[in-house]
């Protein structure tokens, strides 16, 4: 009875060690890109646009931040005139 419990019990520390040295990340991964690499490439079910503000946004306008409300709301409203879908 012993020896069939303690069998599993140090296989199962075994595993947990291993995972919480990380030395199971780098063989996940790669076996995740190879299941993406067998389903092949998918097109994109919508367009994407990502809207950014960064450096650039700063220097064409010519505004310090924190940017005026009004703005936001202008930002918003153009934003708002195309359909919008979060997943």
């Amino acid at each position: 009875m012993r020896k069939t419990v303690l069998w599993p019990a140090a296989i199962g520390g075994l595993v947990i060690g291993v995972s919480l040295a990380g030395l199971l990340e780098v063989p996940d991964l790669h076996a995740l890109n190879s299941l993406f690499v067998l389903r092949g490439p998918r097109p994109p079910a919508a367009p994407i646009v990502i809207v950014t503000i960064d450096e650039d946004s700063f220097a064409d306008l010519d505004l310090a931040w924190p940017w005026p409300r009004a703005l936001h709301g202008r930002l918003l409203d153009i934003l708002g005139r195309r359909p919008v879908a979060v997943g």
